[in-house]
């Protein structure tokens, strides 16, 4: 059961059993039950060298509430509030490599959070992850890109997952 945002009310409506049970609750029922979901993507991506590449994402291993937009490689809030959002992808790359970067965006524009990661050796599988706390307003996209310096990556495993976790403030 998703969450739904109740329509705005004002004194003396008449409020039917219908809206009640949506409003009330259902949406109390989904906040208990939590908003949440993680897509995955396995098959090998590789970003070049010097570039910032969006991450795809082809499976979704759970959603509650309808989060996952794999057209378009990313998570939905529908629900304004504090989101717990963790990332991780395993990857290998050439001799020269110098580092990796996730970077977690909000709206597609804002980077909300990053993780580096420096290779140890020549073809190597290595994890870089992140975990971060967002606050995004109803209806914001929560999406992954990684950076690449020094050589070509080639990742391997990637997953992004989003809870909702409260209101704020």
């Amino acid at each position: 059961m998703a969450w739904i945002p109740p329509s705005q009310r004002n004194t003396g409506d008449l409020i039917s059993a219908s809206i009640w049970n949506q409003d009330v609750v259902e949406n109390a029922i989904a906040l208990r039950d939590g908003l949440s979901a993680q897509i995955s993507g396995s098959s090998a991506q590789v970003v070049a060298n010097g570039a910032i590449s969006e991450l795809s994402f082809t499976v979704s291993n759970f959603d509650n509430a309808s989060l996952a937009d794999l057209g378009n490689n990313q998570l939905l809030c529908p629900t304004a509030g504090i989101y717990l959002v963790t990332a991780s992808a395993r990857f290998t790359t050439a001799a020269n490599a110098l580092y990796c970067t996730l970077r977690l965006l909000l709206d597609g524009a804002y980077v909300v959070a990053g993780s580096s990661a420096v290779p140890h050796n020549n073809g190597e599988h290595k994890w870089i992850s992140l975990t971060t706390l967002v606050s995004c307003s109803a209806n914001a996209t929560l999406g992954l890109r990684a950076y690449a310096f020094g050589a070509d990556y080639t990742f391997h495993e990637r997953l992004l997952s989003a809870s909702f976790v409260g209101r704020g403030q």
